[in-house]
């Protein structure tokens, strides 16, 4: 396993996940491999997860429903580098949002409860945070549920890149982002995930959620070793 940027998430799953249980996991290949056509999905890097700035979880105010306080904003530089580090490399770049205005409709629900927002407000919420430059050429995918795949045409956009690598970052680890890298999984998109970018508020269910990937559906690598990959 790559693991030269990764010391802090792997002490962290030596404290989270038992031996015997480390041991059941042995046998899976979590050695990243490169492919000839690979492509950059970013997952959600929406203004909401960026709202309230970066605040400590503890510090968050209550009525907080979607800010991941310090830990998004922690994500930002690493995902700045790995969105150039693929630019230099002429590297595709997807980038996943909400389709805000069904959400506006009413045709598709949330199992939370927001007040209602106008759809001035929603297209804010939900366009790309600033400090990520999406350029025209870049391919922007709206969907409805977790899952980039689901009832989208992200499928149709990674064949016509003949992509067989699944670079993946975003929001959030244990949700969207594992939605959409199972679902490439299961379309033959091998994922790798560059762990500095992927956050979520929740740290524990991002450690766990990242080492379940990392040996069932695609290895986790640091930053440092990704560069080494794409050398």
């Amino acid at each position: 396993m790559q693991e030269q940027t990764m010391q802090k998430l792997i002490d962290t799953w030596n404290d989270l996940i038992p031996q015997h249980i480390q041991k059941i996991y042995h046998y899976y290949d979590t050695t990243a491999k490169m492919g000839k056509n690979p492509v950059l999905v970013v997952v959600d890097v929406y203004n909401c997860a960026y709202d309230g700035g970066p605040i400590p979880p503890e510090d968050l105010p209550d009525d907080n429903h979607s800010g991941c306080g310090f830990y998004a904003y922690d994500a930002i530089k690493p995902t700045q580098e790995l969105i150039a580090l693929c630019r230099e490399k002429n590297i595709p770049i997807v980038w996943l949002t909400k389709d805000w205005e069904r959400y506006a409709s009413g045709v598709v629900s949330s199992r939370r409860e927001f007040r209602q927002e106008t759809p001035e407000e929603l297209k804010r919420k939900y366009e790309i945070y600033p400090e990520f430059d999406v350029q025209p050429h870049d391919t922007m995918v709206t969907k409805n549920k977790s899952s980039g795949f689901f009832e989208t045409n992200l499928k149709d956009v990674l064949d016509s890149y003949n992509c067989d690598t699944m670079i993946t970052a975003g929001i959030s680890t244990s949700g969207c982002v594992r939605a959409t890298v199972v679902d490439g999984w299961n379309h033959g998109f091998y994922p790798i995930l560059v762990e500095e970018t992927l956050f979520e508020a929740n740290p524990i269910s991002r450690a766990i959620n990242l080492w379940d990937m990392h040996h069932k559906y695609g290895p986790v690598v640091g930053l440092e070793d990704f560069k080494q990959l794409l050398g």
